[in-house]
């Protein structure tokens, strides 16, 4: 994921990827990367289910999205930010 994009773009296309099962592998990533803090605020908005993500205190997090779903409120969220997005 490119660092230059907003925060809200970063949640579409994390919202988008998971909907479409592209995240086959778990993954070590820095916990200050864009990456890590889009899917840990996607987890406690509500948006996904069975994703994970570790403490974001060690030097190297792990997310897990193998398993992962959107929720009602990420299918809701996915649609809104694709309507943004299409506004632009």
């Amino acid at each position: 994921m490119a660092t230059n994009l907003s925060f809200s773009d970063a949640l579409r296309v994390l919202l988008s990827d998971v909907a479409r099962h592209r995240f086959t592998n778990r993954r070590q990533i820095n916990p200050a990367s864009q990456l890590f803090q889009t899917v840990t605020a996607a987890i406690e908005a509500g948006y996904l289910a069975d994703a994970k993500a570790t403490d974001a205190q060690a030097p190297l997090a792990t997310i897990d999205l193998t398993n992962a779903s959107l929720t009602a409120a990420g299918n809701a969220k996915l649609t809104e930010l694709v309507q943004q997005g299409e506004q632009e």
